[in-house]
C-alpha cells in the first residue's frame, strides 16, 4: 500500500474514531448510557405534618417521584396528568411524592401546590443531591418492589403514558392474581 494510501485511511479512522466519541459523549451527556439507578431512599415530614418513606412505600405499590419547584412552569404543566394518574390507579397503590428544595411555608402558600393530592416533601435539596437531578421537573417511576421502571426528564407527556401503560398492565396482573385465589 502506498504511504499516500495510508495517510488518507489514517485521517478516515481518525475523524471515524472522533465522531464515535463525540456521539457517546453526547448520549452520556443526555443520560442513555446512565446505570440503572436502586431505589435512594427519601424520608421527611410532608406539608400535611406526616412523616413520610420512600422505603416504607416498597411492597405497597409503584411510586413516582417528582422533583419541582413552585417557579418552574412545566413542573406546573405536568400536575394535572399526575393527579389524575394518580386518582385512576390510587386502588392499585400507586402514588405520588412531590420533592422540593423549597421551604414548607412558599409550598403551603401557594394555592395551586398546597391543593394537590399528593405527599409533597419541602426542603429537601438533600433528595435533589441524590438522585442527580439537574433539571427539573425530573421523575423517577418505581415499580412495587422499588426497581426503577423509568426515569423521565422535562415535562414529557408521552413518558408519562408509558407510565400508565405499565400501571395498566399491573393492575390487571394484580386482578387476574386475585380473581385466581
Amino acid at each position: 500500500m502506498k504511504p499516500a494510501s495510508r495517510s488518507v485511511i489514517a485521517r478516515v479512522l481518525g475523524a471515524v474514531a472522533i465522531a464515535l466519541l463525540l456521539a457517546v459523549a453526547f448520549d452520556l451527556s443526555r443520560g442513555a448510557f446512565r446505570p440503572a439507578r436502586a431505589m435512594t431512599d427519601i424520608s421527611g415530614t410532608s406539608l400535611a405534618g406526616e412523616a413520610w418513606t420512600l422505603s416504607g412505600r416498597r411492597g405497597k405499590g409503584p411510586v413516582l417521584v417528582n422533583f419541582f419547584a413552585t417557579w418552574c412552569g412545566p413542573c406546573r404543566m405536568e400536575f394535572p396528568e399526575l393527579v389524575r394518574i394518580q386518582e385512576k390507579y390510587r386502588a392499585a397503590g400507586f402514588q405520588v411524592v412531590a420533592i422540593s428544595d423549597e421551604p414548607p411555608e412558599l409550598l403551603r402558600s401557594d394555592p395551586d401546590i398546597s391543593k394537590l393530592p399528593f405527599i409533597i416533601l419541602p426542603n429537601k435539596p438533600d433528595a435533589l443531591e441524590a438522585y442527580g437531578v439537574k433539571s427539573i421537573p425530573q421523575s423517577f417511576f418505581f415499580d412495587r418492589d422499588g426497581k426503577l421502571v423509568r426515569e423521565i426528564e422535562g415535562y414529557d407527556a408521552e413518558a408519562l403514558k408509558e407510565v400508565e401503560k405499565h400501571l395498566e398492565r399491573e393492575s390487571r396482573s394484580a386482578s387476574a392474581v386475585e380473581g385466581a385465589r
